[in-house]
């Protein structure tokens, strides 16, 4: 009976650095005082909408399935979900919010690193960690328990056992895709708080369309396009949208100083 190759703990652990360390960093640049309160926010917005999400997708993809079959409009379907719930509900969240304490740009920036937070340092780092750990111990411990879990482990999850050398790439490429999450996350947490601050509804608009990114992993799930082309497409599309909200924010914090300019006495 084999046990888990170590190197797959670099897995979950590179995504709980990934959520962890840009969310330190911008509380200690920036020093805001609602910092708990944002990242209660963005706990809020986004487990709602993983909530959401997964109690349609068991109403409605089975009857979809059946009806249009695994391809590219049931991939556009998924990517739907993830731009009505998790932007849709970020924006709401975040609007709440606005009403309890008073926000600024660089509240929008820590909301949406909260939101990348808690996908990548929690739900696919430290559970998944704890989990792998838990797995780990199991089989080493070599019991009935370790045999019957390595059976079920074996016939279910066969790619926990593969080689040393063919998890490495694994590892690395979920690594790129946290990346591609962050900045995803953090583009339309951002775009949500400046929607709500400027009261201008095109930043909502611009962010919409990004939680369309998950149709690409769809289409992988589906076998119809192959892992690296995704993960190429996926960060090329987080990218940009990482691109788009650093130039709203630069819009953002331009504009209140051109307008102080224009108001001040000659």
């Amino acid at each position: 009976m084999n046990n888990i190759d170590p190197i797959l703990f670099l897995q979950p652990l590179a995504s709980l650095l990934i959520g962890v360390i840009p969310l330190v960093y911008m509380k200690l640049k920036n020093k805001t005082s609602l910092w708990a309160s944002l990242l209660i926010a963005s706990a809020a917005a986004y487990f709602s909408a993983i909530a959401a999400k997964v109690v349609l997708q068991y109403l409605t993809v089975r009857p979809l399935t059946a009806i249009i079959g695994q391809g590219v409009p049931l991939a556009i379907y998924f990517g739907v979900q993830t731009s009505i719930f998790e932007v849709g509900f970020a924006y709401l969240v975040i609007r709440y919010a606005s009403r309890k304490a008073k926000l600024d740009p660089r509240d929008g920036e820590f909301y949406g690193l909260g939101l990348a937070f808690w996908e990548n340092g929690v739900y696919l780092g430290a559970l998944s960690l704890i989990n792998l750990l838990s797995i780990y111990l199991i089989l080493q411990s070599n019991s009935a328990l370790a045999e019957q879990t390595y059976k079920i482990l074996v016939s279910t999850n066969p790619a926990l056992f593969e080689l040393p050398g063919k998890l490495l790439v694994p590892v690395a490429v979920s690594a790129v895709e946290r990346i591609s999450s962050l900045l995803a996350h953090f583009s339309w947490g951002t775009l949500a708080t400046l929607a709500v601050l400027t009261k201008r509804i095109r930043y909502l608009l611009y962010a919409l369309p990004m939680g369309l990114v998950d149709t690409f992993a769809a289409l992988y799930q589906f076998h119809i396009v192959r892992l690296l082309p995704t993960e190429v497409v996926v960060f090329v599309w987080s990218l940009a949208c990482f691109i788009i909200t650093l130039m709203a924010l630069r819009s953002s914090y331009v504009t209140p100083l051109k307008n102080r300019a224009a108001a001040a006495p000659a």
